[in-house]
């Protein structure tokens, strides 16, 4: 029926915008998943993930994998909306839609799609973890910033306090204190001797 109708093109006219829809949408997935599992576990869980009992884990997967669908339903609605109205209409272009429909019209319906594809993505990441704890395979930690990335990031931040070269002079200047005052000491003996030794004479 497309081939009579619309010819060879027709099996591909909506394939731009599926593009468009599907490539920023995957990427959101997985990209936006493991952010926000590694978030979750930094600032919301009160303990690290090696101390979490398996349904604790699980409920950060399915939480993490909503998150992760609501930003795929926006991202990816606009194009979806495009997809959708190419396949009613066959005489319709990508242009031809985007000027009947204005850019209100490209996000209607973007209520019940967020809690669709909310809902599917959550499931899918839930029961591919589920999967993951049943058969005991390993399951990689949250990612975490390089050491060596980490230490370039606080180099700039560290100050070093050199060591004050005065505290030498100041030591050798108390030293030579008690020399004075016993040289002090020592004339006045001097001239209390002499005041005596004229006393007598006299």
């Amino acid at each position: 029926m497309i081939y009579r109708t619309e010819g060879l093109t027709g099996f591909f006219k909506g394939l731009p915008p599926l593009w468009t829809r599907q490539i920023p949408y995957t990427m959101m997935k997985f990209t936006c998943f493991e952010k926000t599992v590694e978030l979750l576990y930094q600032y919301v869980v009160p303990k690290p993930r090696a101390q979490c009992s398996k349904a604790e884990q699980l409920a950060v997967t399915f939480t993490a994998g909503y998150i992760a669908g609501v930003f795929c339903a926006v991202v990816s609605h606009p194009p979806d909306v495009l997809v959708s109205k190419l396949n009613q209409d066959a005489n319709a272009s990508v242009g031809s839609l985007v000027k009947k429909l204005g850019f209100a019209g490209l996000w209607g319906g973007l209520g019940p799609r967020i809690i669709m594809v909310g809902t599917l993505t959550a499931l899918q990441w839930f029961i591919y973890d589920s999967f993951k704890v049943a058969m005991n395979l390993p399951r990689p930690p949250p990612p975490q910033m390089p050491e060596s990335l980490k230490k370039k990031l606080a180099a700039p931040g560290t100050t070093e306090v050199p060591p004050a070269p005065v505290a030498a002079p100041i030591k050798e200047a108390k030293e030579k204190k008690p020399e004075k005052s016993a040289k002090g000491e020592k004339k006045q003996e001097k001239k209390e001797k002499k005041a005596k030794k004229s006393d007598d004479s006299a």
